[in-house]
């Protein structure tokens, strides 16, 4: 993409994580770029019993009760955004760096080639059961720093991501997460609920996270193709 003085700029691919679903997100292209539809046709077939459910919902006109659901809405991020990103790879587009948040790094990560499409639709299968069995919890985006709400956080509240110098995540069970959500509301601080069933990065997800390693055992990992940057780090990974 040519800027002002017609030199290239470089582009940056990047994907969301839990929050950012909708009803028929991507859904027009289907039918319409080739690249795009068998990719998603692909991921529901590996989807397995589980496809023609989340097949239905994602063309759906409305979300269903459970859209927001880690079963539903992070399967569908994850193969919405690799059959995006597998589109524009295949138009030519040449990213100087895949980022990804959450489910959208393992997005970011399997474009990269760190991973193949069919592990990661594993591994998504395996998420989906182990994190439906957690608490039903919550997240809460806050318009703060970790010191406005440093005085909520402890055993049942906890800090999930720090994404920019005063735009947080909170996440914990729901009740509590409530409550939090009452006090800074008070002190005139922006919040907004994230659409979330689970309270993802945190304590109260952790025997789920733990359960899933197993998993990531039996997958082959290799050095990224493409340069990829971690959510965590800030900055590029290598092959170690």
């Amino acid at each position: 993409m040519p800027d002002t003085a017609g030199r290239a700029r470089p582009v940056v691919l990047m994907f969301a994580g839990q929050g950012a679903q909708h009803p028929r997100m991507a859904a027009g292209l289907h039918g319409h770029d080739e690249t795009f539809t068998a990719w998603m046709d692909e991921a529901f077939r590996l989807l397995g019993p589980d496809g023609p459910r989340l097949r239905e919902r994602w063309l759906a006109p409305a979300p269903a009760p459970e859209y927001d659901d880690v079963t539903v809405a992070q399967p569908l991020l994850y193969a919405v955004g690799h059959a995006l990103g597998r589109m524009l790879l295949e138009q030519g587009v040449r990213p100087a760096a895949l980022f990804g948040h959450s489910v959208g790094e393992l997005v970011a990560a399997t474009l990269a080639g760190v991973l193949e499409f069919a592990d990661g639709m594993r591994l998504m299968r395996d998420r989906m059961a182990l994190f439906a069995d957690t608490p039903p919890g919550g997240m809460l985006a806050v318009a703060a720093s970790v010191d406005d709400v440093a005085d909520v956080l402890g055993p049942t509240v906890h800090l999930a991501a720090v994404n920019a110098a005063r735009q947080l995540l909170l996440a914990g069970e729901r009740a509590p997460l409530d409550e939090a959500a009452r006090i800074l509301t008070g002190r005139g601080l922006v919040c907004q609920d994230v659409r979330a069933r689970q309270a993802f990065h945190s304590p109260v997800v952790a025997p789920a996270v733990d359960a899933s390693l197993r998993a990531w055992d039996a997958v082959r990992l290799a050095a990224p193709r493409l340069p990829l940057y971690s959510a965590y780090t800030r900055g590029p990974l290598d092959p170690d």
